[in-house]
């Protein structure tokens, strides 16, 4: 959930995703995760906590950060490093500045 709580972002195996009002139980907008046609699952996301921006994250070590008002990526972020790891946990940073991505390899880029 985001910080307002009548919205929603799923993300699932095709790569896309979704951003859902809960109230009115309908998607508002999709987001393409990359700008290639290769497509992978999203495994990870989080809001920042004003709730303007998110992160979401592939199986390809690779991660978009997002705003509502585009569909594609405002900034590319990759694991440092890594090679094909995929990002399986994603914090932003109160200030939105800033996002943590971590990996199952145990290192912290």
């Amino acid at each position: 959930f985001a910080p307002d709580p009548e919205l929603l972002l799923t993300g699932g195996q095709d790569g896309v995703l979704r951003l859902w009002n809960t109230t009115q139980q309908a998607a508002m907008c999709t987001y393409s995760q990359q700008s290639r046609s290769r497509k992978t699952p999203v495994w990870a996301l989080d809001w920042c906590p004003a709730g303007h921006y998110f992160v979401a994250s592939g199986a390809d070590g690779e991660a978009g950060s997002f705003g509502l008002e585009r569909s594609s990526p405002l900034r590319a972020l990759a694991l440092r490093g890594a090679t094909g790891e995929e990002v399986d946990v994603i914090k932003t940073h109160p200030g939105a500045r800033l996002a943590a991505l971590a990996s199952g390899d145990g290192v912290v880029p």
